[in-house]
């Protein structure tokens, strides 16, 4: 199955890592790189794997698991870290959340609802990169001291090129004043003019649009 999470699962102590690995197994988007009995252990694991998605299992409240999880999320910020727990989390939840863990799951459960516990996890480690500069994607900045040198010209062509060669393109005037992008709207297929001659092929976007 394509674009599966590499993931290790670390499993603490008086926790049956078999029926935790047997259960995890049904979620198909999981690459399961290692099951890992022992916190101390799995921490060196987890150096050597580089996994996009880290799963603790407990069997409930854990100051172990709290402390692996601060320094997970500590050494790798853009990973994404469940907590299933085997026993009844109460008086765990907050101290899980405040350890930097984004989500808990008590067990058993099902494996659709582990599934969409796991894609939210991902999507908001993904959200707070994006809050905090981190680009997910190369950006290209096109920049100029004054007016008229041709910026939006050469932003807005760039953009078809790359939307012609099956990239998907986000094209954002940070001019909020004068920005051109605006009122220009882009049309595919099609580039704008010359900036000397001033009207001639000014749209270049499928959709008569706004930017922003």
């Amino acid at each position: 199955m394509a674009d599966r999470i590499k993931t290790l699962i670390a499993v603490d102590a008086d926790v049956d890592s078999h029926g935790v690995q047997s259960l995890l197994e049904d979620v198909p988007s999981l690459h399961i790189v290692g099951v890992i009995n022992g916190l101390e252990e799995s921490w060196r694991t987890l150096q050597e794997t580089k996994p996009d998605l880290l799963i603790v299992a407990c069997a409930g409240y854990s100051d172990r698991a709290l402390y692996f999880i601060d320094s997970a999320v500590k050494q790798e910020p853009g990973r994404a870290v469940v907590v299933v727990s085997t026993g009844s989390p109460n008086g765990f939840i907050r101290r899980v959340f405040e350890s930097g863990a984004d989500d808990l799951l008590a067990l058993p459960e099902e494996p659709d609802r582990i599934a969409f516990a796991i894609e939210k996890a991902l999507a908001r480690r993904r959200g707070a990169a994006v809050a905090s500069g981190v680009a997910l994607a190369p950006m290209i900045c096109v920049l100029g001291p004054k007016g008229g040198t041709g910026k939006t010209l050469i932003s807005t062509n760039l953009t078809v090129a790359l939307a012609s060669a099956a990239h998907k393109p986000i094209l954002i005037d940070l001019d909020l004043q004068f920005g051109d992008v605006l009122d220009d709207g882009l049309q595919q297929g099609r580039h704008q003019g010359d900036p000397r001659e001033p009207g001639d092929g000014r749209q270049v976007g499928a959709h008569q649009g706004r930017a922003g």
